[in-house]
């Protein structure tokens, strides 16, 4: 073990190198802008009356009964739970339910402070602290510790507000319970005491988050937007042309064609623009809109905008949950990265500028994002998955993000203590703040350490080959990093000398990859006549178990024709 430990500490250390410091411009931060958040723990308050048990639906019913149009009884819906999981496998049991939304944090306690994590502090910090969620009256239980603390009264839940199971229940007979039961548990609004609420109308969560980044100082967004509505045949589908001339109608300017003889759609166009920003769109986030015991969920485009997949009719809280189905990101080594933002009605516009940790959660998240679901736009393979028949019996690769000094690695035996396996530091080990990019592409190297472990390497062989393991994950880091960052010059060591690359971390993928040739005549920099080759190439021909720097070598020269092969030879031993 002893072996084992120190040969995977000295492997996944990501060396510090410098890049141009850019000042931040002032922007509008997240307190400014009326959300109630402070990174760390979160604080909770009193625990609250629950309105939504059956046994306070029950109450409320008495109370409204005689309002109600149709004949109600209240009977359970839905359990409000907590598990206990003891292992990763025992949590994917949990969470291969995608309908269940999991939190790590009570759903009927006083959220006093939003924060970054929260772990019961009745449970050891390195075991996974209970998961609130709420489960159908017909759930099958998995073989997990779990207790059930409230039977719930939740008809929205089941989608049957026209037929539940002993009665049928109208909508607005709905709303005039719920406010009753929100009422005779001290947790009804004032705003929402009277009945204006049951004449307002529901509202969808939607909103864009986007994150501050020092190098990018332009983003380009591509909205879509009604343009007109076009006419065809319902039954054919073949398009009516409108003619200008005739009809009354402004729309349909088709008075000749019966209303009953044509569908209509709407046709959307799409407007590009750029602003010169450092805020730039997350995409792939799972933002949630929670009320209670009701979550809805959507996740950011391309642009950071987001729509949940569901109504409310009532202010929610909204928050981010760093995690994918492959992968999460921790706040360290254990426990679950969150951004709780605020509670309220509308769209939530999140800009992550003036927190430096969920700065550090939100691009590391970019980088896992663009890794574990662009990797095909390089030809090269994922970072471990959660895929095939027995996925739930694998855990997410956890990512640990560290708002300190340190050396980013990954430490592939972490996962038998169930702590992160990739940890990525905010500032190098003397105390440098790493700018944006460097924490994507330290994250990215991080990753290929991780893909390359799953491709069969292993600790033993970075012992022994050290050169071979950094060499790729350096490689992958600068050109993924740099097509991203639409750069050229982003880690690709050109400017180092071959006694400079003694650590390991070498130039040479990139070398394989470039036309450029930065021997020159000086014999300290490695002799690059080599050129042509792509990331994905050089990926399919990294050696298996114990497969050295030489087999790579000659892997590359068997797989492929290239006409720079014939230089290989000297490339690989200048930087041997």
């Amino acid at each position: 073990m002893a072996f084992v430990i120190i040969s995977c500490f000295n492997a996944c250390q990501k060396e510090e190198f410098t890049s141009d410091d850019l000042n931040p411009e002032s922007q509008q931060n997240e307190e400014q802008a009326g959300m109630v958040f402070v990174e760390g723990q979160m604080e909770l308050g009193e625990q609250l009356e629950n309105p939504y048990s059956v046994e306070n639906m029950r109450k409320a019913l008495e109370n409204v009964e005689s309002q109600l149009k149709s004949a109600t009884k209240v009977e359970p819906t839905h359990y409000y739970v907590r598990f206990r999981p003891k292992s990763e496998q025992e949590l994917g049991l949990i969470t291969r339910d995608t309908t269940l939304y999991v939190y790590d944090y009570p759903l009927d306690v006083e959220v006093k402070r939003g924060g970054t994590h929260y772990h019961d502090p009745s449970i050891p910090a390195n075991e996974i602290t209970w998961q609130y969620t709420v489960v159908p009256i017909d759930y099958v239980f998995p073989d997990v510790q779990y207790q059930k603390l409230a039977e719930l009264f939740l008809p929205e839940e089941r989608n049957e507000l026209q037929e539940l199971k002993s009665a049928s229940l109208d909508h607005f007979d709905w709303l005039k319970l719920e406010t009753e039961a929100l009422r005779i548990t001290g947790n009804l609004n004032e705003r929402n005491a009277d009945n204006n609420t049951l004449k307002s109308t529901y509202w969808r969560p939607s909103g864009t988050i986007r994150v501050y980044d020092d190098v990018i100082s332009s983003s380009t967004t591509t909205r879509k937007v009604f343009d007109h509505y076009e006419y065809y045949d319902c039954e054919t589908g073949e398009i009516i042309i409108p003619d200008p001339g005739t009809g009354p109608d402004p729309i349909l300017k088709q008075a000749q064609i019966p209303e009953n003889d044509y569908c209509t759609r709407a046709v959307y166009r799409y407007e590009t623009s750029t602003s010169n920003s450092h805020l730039i769109p997350i995409e792939g986030v799972v933002v949630r809109a929670r009320r209670w015991f009701t979550t809805h969920e959507g996740i950011t485009d391309a642009n950071g905008d987001f729509s949940c997949d569901g109504t409310f009719q009532r202010d929610a809280n909204y928050s981010i949950k760093w995690e994918k189905w492959d992968f999460d990101i921790r706040d360290g080594s254990y426990g679950q990265a969150y951004y709780n933002g605020p509670k309220q009605t509308g769209e939530w516009n999140l800009d992550i500028i003036n927190t430096p940790k969920s700065k550090l959660f939100a691009h590391i998240f970019r980088a896992a994002y663009t890794y574990y679901y662009k990797h095909a736009n390089w030809g090269i393979k994922a970072p471990p998955r959660r895929d095939g028949l027995l996925s739930f019996l694998d855990q997410r690769l956890h990512i640990g993000g560290k708002d300190k000094a340190g050396t980013s690695h990954y430490f592939d035996f972490n996962e038998l203590v169930q702590s992160a396996t990739v940890v990525v530091y905010s500032m190098s080990e003397n105390g440098r703040a790493l700018d944006s990019r460097e924490i994507f592409g330290t994250s990215i190297h991080e990753l290929a350490h991780a893909s390359h472990w799953a491709l069969g390497y292993t600790d033993i062989n970075w012992l022994l080959n050290k050169r071979l393991t950094e060499s790729w994950a350096t490689g992958v880091e600068a050109v993924i990093t740099n097509d991203v960052y639409k750069s050229k010059n982003y880690n690709t060591k050109q400017t180092k000398t071959i006694s400079d690359m003694s650590d390991g971390y070498t130039s040479i993928v990139w070398d394989m990859i470039d036309n450029v040739n930065q021997y020159g005549s000086d014999p300290n920099y490695p002799d690059d006549q080599v050129s042509g080759y792509t990331i994905s190439q050089l990926e399919n021909a990294l050696p298996g178990t114990l497969g050295s720097w030489w087999t790579w070598r000659d892997n590359i020269k068997d797989y492929y024709n290239n006409p720079t092969e014939l230089y290989l030879d000297k490339l690989f031993q200048d930087l041997k």
